[in-house]
């Protein structure tokens, strides 16, 4: 295991180079992978020589995915590493691999029906879990599928998930989300923002008033801040109707 391992390890470097004899074999290295992954990649493992083969196999599938732009794996391929993803992204000693694993995925734009699924369970991981570092690559993951496929209706039901997560009941989890709605406000073309904007500013401007952490309340008025920034003038002047409508209503006002 332990020659096969290394080996591996030195195919992640070869692999980067555009060889001929790469190019030339590239189909069985590939199947040669795969069939490695299948006879060991199994739930729950985490040491041992099987467990190193395990990750530098992963570590070499990713390149695979993200470097050799000749080749593209098939789909029932991808099916099989987003469902090891799926799996590992719960797994702490292979949630790192998991993440570059899937971040090589959305560089090459690869598309199945199940790769929906799987972003949603990412998006949980974002707030849910307890590592910040983990809710931080969960974030990248998230917002990299957000700014690289074509979401169309569907990325409202996603910026509405990040919305109801905002009543979060851990503030480490509301930090993160706030974290994620700032650089969707920062990153996303404009044209998509303004859209969106009325569901933000309003989600927002509720948690200003409602959240009972400091520091929540801090990150909010950041981000509204943000989107205030980058809206044209009529956006604003639309939002700031809203908020004239809302100081005018009698309970508010007694």
């Amino acid at each position: 295991f332990q020659l096969v391992t290394l080996c591996i390890q030195c195919l992640s470097w070869v692999l980067k180079m555009d060889l001929p004899s790469i190019r030339a074999n590239i189909d069985s290295i590939s199947s040669s992978l795969f069939a490695l992954l299948h006879k060991y990649a199994v739930a729950g493992l985490s040491k041992g020589d099987n467990f190193s083969l395990v990750v530098a196999t992963f570590k070499v599938v990713t390149v695979l995915v993200r470097d050799v732009k000749s080749h593209t794996i098939s789909e029932d391929q991808l099916k099989t590493l987003l469902l090891y993803a799926e799996q590992d992204i719960h797994d702490h000693s292979r949630q790192a691999t998991a993440f570059s694993l899937l971040k090589a995925i959305l560089s090459r734009k690869l598309v199945v029906p199940e790769m929906g699924e799987v972003m949603n369970k990412v998006a949980v991981l974002s707030v849910t879990s307890e590592l910040g570092h983990v809710r931080m690559q969960a974030r990248q993951v998230f917002h990299q599928f957000l700014m690289d496929y074509p979401l169309g209706k569907k990325l409202t039901k996603h910026l509405g998930f990040h919305m109801s997560q905002l009543n979060y009941e851990l503030k480490p989890g509301r930090e993160s989300v706030l974290e994620m709605i700032h650089t969707i406000i920062t990153t996303f073309p404009l044209p998509v923002l303004d859209e969106q904007s009325e569901l933000l500013f309003m989600m927002l401007g509720a948690r200003l008033v409602n959240d009972e952490a400091p520091e929540c309340r801090k990150m909010v008025a950041q981000t509204l801040k943000a989107l205030l920034g980058r809206l044209p003038n009529n956006t604003r002047d639309q939002l700031f109707d809203i908020v004239m409508l809302w100081l005018q209503d009698s309970k508010v006002t007694t």
